[in-house]
């Protein structure tokens, strides 16, 4: 064994030796430097290179890892409903190309705001979708959500770009 073979097998020992608590937020800190380095990329590449292009290298290095996935066999990929995966992946697609079109387009704490809806949508969608039962006080703290998308927007007393609208239709994919 090499030694960097050697030292993968020691980090792997000590990651999963640590409490379950532990080991979700260190994922968790992974994820957001990912989110933000995703950010910094968009934002620094977007002059240029367009929106449509930018979608695309995302949603290709999302493939990387298939080949592991490969090797455990094709069956791993092998889906009943086909055509629902169709609409989920389009609607993710439509979601980061929005995204980045937002991020690229208007000021980041507005971009990153509008962001924050998706759990706003999360709501909805699952009560249209999935038939979910909603008690009235997540229904307040969606209204008051949606409240605040007003209050970052402006709308009467600023226009509303279609950057702005971007995110919202982001968030919402």
């Amino acid at each position: 064994m090499s030694g960097a073979e050697t030292r993968h097998g020691a980090i792997r020992i000590w990651f999963f030796a640590l409490p379950a608590n532990i080991r979700g937020f260190i994922w968790i800190l992974l994820s957001i430097f990912s989110l933000m380095a995703i950010v910094m990329l968009v934002r620094h590449l977007s002059d240029r290179y367009n929106t449509g292009k930018l979608a695309f290298w995302r949603a290709s290095l999302g493939l990387l890892p298939a080949p592991v996935f490969l090797r455990r066999g094709q069956s791993l990929f092998r889906t009943r409903q086909f055509d629902l995966h169709l609409v989920r992946n389009s609607l993710y697609f439509i979601g980061v190309a929005g995204c980045f079109y937002a991020i690229s387009t208007i000021n980041l704490s507005v971009g990153m705001s509008l962001q924050f809806t998706v759990p706003l949508f999360t709501i909805v969608l699952a009560i249209l979708i999935l038939r979910e039962r909603v008690d009235a006080a997540r229904w307040i703290a969606t209204a008051l959500g949606f409240a605040g998308v007003l209050i970052i927007l402006r709308p009467g007393m600023e226009p509303v770009t279609l950057a702005a609208v971007a995110a919202i239709v982001s968030a919402a994919g």
